[in-house]
């Protein structure tokens, strides 16, 4: 944290897990996240956090896969919301609800047992925190499931829409479709209740490659690319791009942590 605020960050988006702070039924663990919180604000640092991943108790069936899936009922979840949102009221200023809804990786539900999520979380949060920001689960780039949700409602329960964002990393696309990206989703917002601020509040580039291999569905062209230089100037390169754009209110590089050379 002493790092971050004399780099001159301002906001800092961390991961509240769930299944971390209620391992059990109505049996809370908020001794890191206290000490957490206390210590970000003495150093000016706004922290950002998304709470996710079910715990197991909560879910149906309690699996390995438990994490990813909807919880059983989601008024556990509303519960959860209201806790952390009166608790941290002093520190946190916004709630994003959930991560990467669209990506199978980190929700197993389908669009509708997300929206009911969505709207349990941001009740919570309203109870909790009545002035806070209520944010949608980053976005992992499916405009397509964002327009579903909407279409059922969830506009009505947030007042932010994070979008990720990993051209040219995890999206074969070039960097330059940020802004059509930006417009597809802003589209969407207008069309169901109204324009809605747009988040990135995950965006990155990797320099990491094996050969030509970056990721599953990407491959490096030339030999400058997804090498440290080269991902700096795709950090300029992509707030370039967000600042331009009508829309983005905040920007966030994923991530702070830089995995060792060899590890992809």
């Amino acid at each position: 944290l002493d790092l971050i605020a004399r780099s001159g960050v301002r906001a800092l988006r961390v991961s509240i897990g769930w299944d971390g702070v209620e391992p059990q039924d109505d049996v809370f663990d908020f001794a890191f996240w206290d000490a957490f919180m206390d210590a970000a604000s003495r150093r000016g640092v706004r922290v950002v956090p998304y709470v996710a991943y079910t715990p197991a108790w909560a879910a149906t069936p309690s699996d390995a896969e438990h994490w990813r899936r909807p919880p059983r009922d989601v008024a556990e979840f509303r519960e959860l919301m209201a806790t952390l949102a009166r608790r941290y009221q002093s520190h946190v200023q916004s709630w994003e609800l959930w991560n990467e809804p669209d990506n199978r990786e980190y929700w197993l539900g389908d669009e509708s047992t997300f929206v009911a999520l969505l709207a349990a979380g941001a009740a919570g949060v309203r109870e909790g925190a009545p002035d806070a920001l209520r944010v949608f689960g980053g976005l992992a780039g499916r405009v397509d499931f964002l327009e579903a949700t909407f279409a059922l409602g969830a506009g009505s329960h947030v007042d932010i829409v994070n979008a990720h964002a990993y051209f040219e990393t995890w999206n074969p696309e070039p960097m330059e479709t940020l802004p059509r990206y930006l417009d597809e989703i802003d589209a969407v917002t207008t069309r169901h209740g109204g324009r809605k601020p747009v988040w990135l509040a995950e965006v990155g580039y990797s320099d990491h490659r094996g050969g030509a291999q970056v990721s599953h569905f990407v491959g490096a062209r030339h030999a400058f690319e997804h090498t440290p230089p080269f991902q700096a100037a795709m950090l300029v390169r992509t707030v370039a791009l967000a600042l331009a754009h009508p829309s983005p209110r905040l920007f966030a590089w994923y991530e702070l942590r830089d995995l060792p050379a060899g590890e992809a």
